[in-house]
This record gives C-alpha cells, structure tokens and sequence, in this order.
C-alpha cells in the first residue's frame, strides 16, 4: 500500500520534474503547501481535485512529499532496518552496496529524479 499523497506527489515529480533542478532541496512556499495540505486533509484523495494549478509548483508538491515523510509516527528508515542500512553502507564494493541499498529504499524513484 502506497498512500495517495506519496503515490500523487511521486508521478507529478517523475511526470514534470525530473529536469528541475533543486526538486528536493529547494523548498516550495509555504502558505501554499499548508494551504495544499489542509485541503488534502479536509476532502481526502477521492475529494482532492489534481488538477490545482498548486500542483504545477514542483517546489511545493516535492515539499508536501518531505513534510508527509516527517509527520510519520515511525520513521521513513525504520528502527528495524537501521542496521542493515549500516551493514549495506560499509560494504567495500560499491555495486553490492548500491544493490543492497536498493532493495531498503525507495531508490527507484529517487533514482528517476536524479
């Protein structure tokens, strides 16, 4: 299961954003994300119109993303795979790493906007 904010803000930043710079870094502004994330809360995913021109902000829609991630009660890397995150970073072969990574991360979307 995939929650509709990630699912949603992950196709906007693979659909639009992938050759903007900063996706990640920069933030989007912040009335409207709190303005965004009100919205999506009070009419839920099957209320939520995706065709807000707030969703043509690549900043703010990546910024929703990030602020979903910290709001989680558990976090995105989990207490029990800690130490396999620490176990595939100290591998000496960089492929075996990357693998290892891989199959703990959401790589393949990171991988698209990289």
């Amino acid at each position: 299961y995939v929650p509709f904010v990630v699912d949603l803000c992950c196709r906007i930043v693979e659909e639009r954003g992938l050759s903007f710079t900063g996706i990640y870094r920069v933030p989007g502004n912040s009335g409207t994300l709190t303005a965004l994330q009100e919205e999506l809360n009070l009419r839920g995913p099957d209320g939520f119109d995706i065709t807000d021109e707030r969703f043509c902000e690549l900043n703010v829609v990546s910024s929703l993303l990030k602020s979903f991630f910290r709001k989680l009660p558990d976090p995105l890397f989990s207490n029990e795979l800690y130490d396999d995150f620490i176990a595939m970073n100290r591998k000496k072969d960089p492929e075996e790493r990357l693998n290892g990574l891989r199959r703990l991360f959401l790589i393949s979307h990171l991988r698209k906007v990289a």
